[in-house]
């Protein structure tokens, strides 16, 4: 009986990964990618790598309470920065029904670097789903940039 109880919880959990009691869904992705953190954020804010995640072609200066909008009618508000390390904005693409939070982290890791994107107040598994497959393409980009 034990054994049936656990194989349940098992399904549980794995229906409900990545919700949150009470905002939402969440998604994480990271690498290590071959480069120092330094040069990894540089590429991150400037072109083309700002154009792999944040959709705009123009140069940005991130900056706390700074606001945009991308080429793909999303708008950001920056609620928190930290240079070389952390950008976290208030994200919503026209598509959803109300602002997500999404957090991207460049962390020092011996000569390389991470690089990671936290999504979170997602409205759904799909979403969810769908930030995950979407955050994992621009990583892809920004690795295949790294090995260059």
């Amino acid at each position: 009986m034990g054994m049936f109880y656990t194989k349940c919880m098992n399904i549980e959990d794995e229906a409900t990964a990545g919700k949150t009691r009470d905002r939402g869904w969440e998604i994480g992705v990271r690498r290590t990618l071959p480069m120092s953190a330094r040069k990894l954020w540089e590429t991150l804010v400037t072109q083309p790598g700002l154009g792999y995640w944040f959709s705009s072609d123009d140069d940005i200066v991130f900056h706390q309470g700074a606001q945009f909008e991308t080429s793909e009618d999303t708008t950001a508000e920056v609620v928190g920065f930290k240079r070389g390390e952390l950008i976290r904005m208030r994200w919503h693409p026209s598509s959803m029904n109300f602002p997500s939070t999404l957090q991207v982290r460049v962390l020092p890791s011996g000569k390389d670097a991470v690089l990671a994107f936290h999504h979170d107040r997602l409205e759904s598994s799909e979403q969810r789903e769908e930030m995950q497959e979407h955050w994992s393409d621009v990583i892809d980009q920004f690795e295949e940039l790294a090995t260059k």
